[in-house]
C-alpha cells in the first residue's frame, strides 16, 4: 500500500472491554481502496470481536474506526451505506423463496437486484428454490447475494467458507475476486485456513491477544510448493495437462505445481481448482505458527 493510496478502512488505537476483559488492545491499521486484506488469529485473538466493532455491531471504549473518510461512531449512518458483512452465522428467511428473499432485502436496503451478480456467484437455478432447501454452499452464497444488492464499497467476511466443501468455498473465493476485479471492492475476511488467505489475500494481519502483532505481504512473493490433492487420479491429470507449462507434476489425487502467491491466483482465476485439499510451503503458515513449529 502506499501514502498516495486511498483509504477505504483506518483503525487506530482501538480497544474494545467486554465481561471486564479487555479483547481489543490498541489494535491500528489500514486498507487501501481495492484490498483484499486477511485477519488471522488463533481462538480468543480477537478477530470477530473487531469486525463487529468494525460493522457496527459492537460499540468500543476508546480509538476510532474511519470507512472512507467517515467516522463510525459520528456518522454511523453513513457508513452503514459503505459497508456490507458477513458475520459470524448470516441467514435469510427460511420459507421463502430466494428470490422473495432478495427482493424484501432490496426494497429494505434500496439496492438492486442485478441479473449479472446472480450469474457470477452461480445462482440463477436457486432464486426459485426455498432458502432452507438449499445446500450450505447455496444459503451463505444467498447471503452474500442479500448484502452485495447495496453494491457496498467494503465487505467484511468472518469465517466466511467455514461450514463449506471445498466445491462450494472455491466458488465463493472467485466470485469475490471477480467483484474486487469487477467493482473495486475493497475486502476485509478473517479464517483460520491460512492457504485460503494465501490464495486470495493482498497481505494478512496477524493478530493475537487483542493487537495486530505482525503483517505478511502475499504479492511479490517468492515460489513456493502448492500441493493440491483432487477427487480422482482423473481430474488431477486433467490439471497436470493444463498447466504443463507450470511444470505442474502429479502422484495420484495429488498435483503439485512451484509457483508465486501472484501465479496461484491467476490459475485460480482461470481454471477451475477445485482440490479438496491445498497444502502451502508458505510465509503465511511459517510466520503465524512460528520458525521452532
Amino acid at each position: 500500500m502506499t501514502a498516495a493510496a486511498n483509504i477505504a478502512l483506518a483503525v487506530s488505537a482501538l480497544k474494545k472491554k467486554k465481561g471486564g476483559k479487555e479483547i481489543l488492545r490498541g489494535v491500528d491499521f489500514e486498507i487501501a481502496e481495492g484490498e483484499i486484506v486477511g485477519l488471522a488469529g488463533r481462538n480468543g485473538a480477537g478477530k470477530s470481536s473487531l469486525m463487529k466493532c468494525v460493522t457496527g455491531l459492537w460499540d468500543y471504549r476508546e480509538g476510532e474506526i474511519v470507512l472512507f473518510g467517515k467516522d463510525r461512531r459520528r456518522e454511523r449512518a453513513a457508513c452503514m451505506k459503505e459497508l456490507g458483512a458477513l458475520v459470524e452465522y448470516p441467514a435469510l428467511f427460511p420459507d421463502e423463496t430466494l428470490l422473495s428473499n432478495l427482493q424484501t432485502f432490496a426494497s429494505l436496503s434500496g439496492g438492486k437486484l442485478s441479473r449479472e451478480l446472480i450469474s457470477l456467484l452461480g445462482m440463477e437455478e436457486a432464486l426459485t428454490r426455498k432458502y432452507s432447501a438449499l445446500s450450505s454452499g447455496m444459503k451463505q452464497k444467498g447471503c452474500l447475494l442479500a448484502v452485495l444488492l447495496r453494491a457496498p464499497r467494503l465487505l467484511v467476511l468472518d469465517e466466511p467458507t467455514s461450514m463449506l466443501d471445498p466445491e462450494s468455498a472455491a466458488s465463493l473465493r472467485t466470485a469475490v475476486r471477480e467483484l474486487r476485479e469487477r467493482t473495486g471492492l475493497t475486502v476485509l475476511i478473517s479464517s483460520h485456513n491460512l492457504a485460503e488467505l494465501e490464495m486470495l489475500c493482498d497481505r494478512t494481519l496477524l493478530l493475537d491477544g487483542g493487537k495486530i502483532v505482525g503483517e505478511v505481504a502475499l504479492t511479490g512473493s517468492p515460489a513456493r510448493l502448492y500441493r493440491m490433492r483432487f477427487a480422482t487420479a482423473a481430474r488431477a491429470e486433467e490439471l497436470e495437462g493444463l498447466l504443463a507449462e507450470k511444470g505442474a507434476t502429479r502422484s495420484g489425487t495429488e498435483l503439485t505445481v512451484f509457483w508465486t502467491a501472484e501465479e496461484f491466483r491467476a490459475a485460480c482465476m482461470r481454471l477451475p481448482l477445485d482440490f479438496i485439499d491445498l497444502r502451502v510451503g508458505g510465509e503465511l503458515e511459517y510466520r503465524f505458527l512460528g520458525e521452532d513449529r
